[in-house]
C-alpha cells in the first residue's frame, strides 16, 4: 500500500525514533513477539498539562482467553522490576511480583501520593491483601476497572477465564465493604 510509510510491530515500536531518523529504512518488520522476554521501556518524563501520569508495570499476558488478541498482540508477561516502578513514579511526581506487595510499596513510598488510580485489573490478581490496602488508603482511587468480559459462567469457561462470575461478584462486595 503506497499510502503506508511504516509497518512496525509491537516489539519493534520501541525503536520508533530509529526509523523517523533513516537509521533503519525497511517499511514493515514485525518480529517475532513470543521470542521477546524484554519488557519496554516507555519511561515518563513528564505529564505537564495533565492530571494524571500512567506508568506502565506489566506488558503482554501469559493467558490464552479465548478471543483475546493481547498475548499475540504482546507476548507474553514481562514485568518491569519494582525498583524500576517506583524510580518512574519518583520521576513523575500495571506484574509476576505480588501486585498487592508493589501497591503497598508504592503508597509508603510516596504517602504524599495524590491519587493511585488502576486500569484493567485481572480480577485473579486481585487478593485480599489489595482489598485491604483499598480500605487503609483513601489515596487509592475508589474507581475499578475490572477485566471481565462477560457475566456469563458458560462464555466466561469457553473463554478459559480464571474467574466466574460468583468471584466476580464477591470481589466487588469486598471491594464496596472496605469502601462504601
Amino acid at each position: 500500500m503506497p499510502e503506508v510509510d511504516l509497518v512496525l510491530g509491537n516489539r519493534e515500536k520501541a525503536e520508533l525514533e530509529k526509523y523517523i531518523r533513516g537509521e533503519i529504512v525497511e517499511k514493515t518488520i514485525v518480529g517475532d513477539i513470543f521470542s521477546y522476554d524484554k519488557y519496554d521501556d516507555f519511561v515518563i518524563t513528564g505529564f505537564e498539562g495533565r492530571q494524571r501520569a500512567f506508568v506502565q508495570i506489566q506488558q503482554g499476558c501469559d493467558h490464552r482467553c479465548t478471543y483475546c488478541i493481547v498475548p499475540f498482540a504482546r507476548g507474553n508477561n514481562r514485568s518491569v522490576p519494582e525498583d524500576e516502578v517506583l524510580r518512574q513514579i519518583g520521576d513523575a511526581c500495571s506484574y509476576k511480583p505480588s501486585f498487592s506487595g508493589l501497591v503497598k510499596k508504592i503508597l509508603e513510598a510516596f504517602p504524599l501520593l495524590p491519587s493511585l488510580q488502576f486500569g484493567s485489573l485481572d480480577p485473579a490478581a486481585v487478593d485480599d491483601e489489595f482489598v485491604a490496602l483499598v480500605g487503609k488508603y483513601r489515596n487509592i482511587w475508589p474507581h475499578f476497572h475490572l477485566s471481565v468480559q462477560s457475566g456469563d459462567n458458560t462464555i466466561l469457561k469457553r473463554m478459559r477465564r480464571r474467574h466466574g462470575r460468583e468471584e466476580v461478584i464477591g470481589l466487588c462486595a469486598k471491594i464496596r465493604a472496605v469502601r462504601p
